[in-house]
């Protein structure tokens, strides 16, 4: 009874593989890059493509018919490039991450679901999937940069 008492309290847990074994594979950084990057570059290009325009477009009351500061197009289009190559570095960062992930768990998705393994693997699908998402909506936004007069004047 004795050695009960001062034996060591041990979870159910203990002693079962980790649900997540891969885990060291992948750098926590990278993991929520490839998440948020997409998502992050599509908020700030439309935001400061919004503000840029505004300010050259609608100096005052009055919206102008050519933007007062002739350079907005050149700038609007490198602010584009730039939101869509962070799309597609975060892409590629959630597409790596899944690589090295393989194998995280076994069995079909329906016993990963029932289990709750392979975490980092889903969040890398995820990354992979955001990035995707947001780099469609980038293309898209730059696509009406290109085709849309800066003031629609």
């Amino acid at each position: 009874m004795a050695e009960s008492i001062h034996a060591p309290l041990r979870s159910p847990a203990q002693g079962q593989p980790h649900p997540s074994p891969h885990r060291a594979r992948v750098g926590v950084w990278s993991m929520w890059f490839a998440i948020v990057g997409g998502p992050l570059a599509w908020t700030l290009q439309l935001l400061i493509n919004s503000s840029l325009a505004s300010m050259a477009c609608f100096p005052h009351d009055v919206p102008l018919a050519q933007p007062a500061w002739p350079p907005l197009a050149s700038a609007a289009s490198g602010v584009e490039i730039v939101a869509l190559l962070v799309c597609v570095g975060a892409g590629l960062i959630g597409w790596r991450n899944w690589r090295r992930s393989q194998g995280e768990a076994e069995g079909g998705g329906q016993r990963v679901v029932g289990s709750g393994d392979g975490r980092t693997r889903f969040m890398a699908m995820v990354g992979m999937l955001c990035s995707g998402l947001f780099l469609i909506a980038t293309a898209v936004a730059f696509a009406f940069v290109l085709a849309v007069p800066p003031c629609a004047g």
